[in-house]
């Protein structure tokens, strides 16, 4: 009897304790108007109306192996959403969303994890707000199409509208 208790409990370890070890945590997450170098360029809140991509930027820890999405949401209703795989304990992952001239007005980005947990929520308007909080970009904005993630490869591309 104390053997089958010993299997049965080291069965039940095994099944609910790397769910609760791979807890994910956004440590930061910004809008921007691209990403160089896994990093953000021109954090914002505020875009102009023929801004023509917004990019989410997160960092997050824990959940080596997991994913979560990024859900853009415009005037309440889903526009997108990435899934974006995490590939180690400390992880930086970016998305992109192409936006119409005449989609102005108030966005959010959901971060979520697997289990449809929200982590972290952005607000961000298009062509609504004062434009004098938009950092002025000196070189062109990269064409990159592309998700990446820390120390490899792009991994899943971006959606459009």
């Amino acid at each position: 009897m104390k053997a089958r208790n010993a299997i049965l409990l080291a069965i039940l370890a095994l099944v609910f304790l790397p769910g609760l070890a791979a807890a994910i945590e956004v440590e930061e997450a910004v809008m921007c108007l691209a990403v160089e170098d896994r990093e953000p360029v021109g954090p914002t809140n505020a875009f102009p109306a023929d801004v023509g991509k917004v990019w989410c930027w997160s960092k997050v820890k824990g959940g080596e192996g997991a994913s979560i999405e990024h859900v853009y949401y415009y005037g309440g209703e889903e526009k997108a959403t990435v899934r974006l795989y995490i590939g180690s304990p400390m992880w930086r992952t970016y998305s992109s969303k192409r936006i119409l001239p005449s989609w102005t007005g108030s966005w959010r980005v959901d971060i979520v994890d697997a289990e449809g947990n929200v982590l972290e929520k952005l607000d961000f308007t298009v062509g609504e707000e004062s434009m004098s909080d938009v950092p002025m970009e000196e070189e062109p904005l990269p064409e990159a199409e592309e998700t990446s993630d820390e120390g490899s490869a792009p991994k899943r591309g971006e959606t459009s509208e």
